[in-house]
């Protein structure tokens, strides 16, 4: 995974892929970014690439992962 594909990505969708929230990025005044978008392996028995991935929530991604 490389960062053209995540620009690529988030061209095109604009929504979690599981719960449909809209994605938000910004930078605050000491350009920090803050967003909910990361990447999700659809099956996690395989490793991180561009076939295996979503873009996903954070939210979705922690209760994937049982950490909230």
């Amino acid at each position: 995974v490389d960062y053209d594909w995540f620009l690529n990505e988030t061209k095109t969708v604009d929504s979690c892929y599981h719960c449909g929230v809209c994605f938000e990025m910004r930078l605050d005044d000491n350009n920090n970014v803050f967003s909910n978008i990361t990447f999700d392996r659809i099956d996690n028995d395989i490793c991180h690439t561009k076939d295996n991935l979503v873009l996903s929530c954070l939210d979705c991604n922690r209760r994937k992962l049982n950490i909230i």
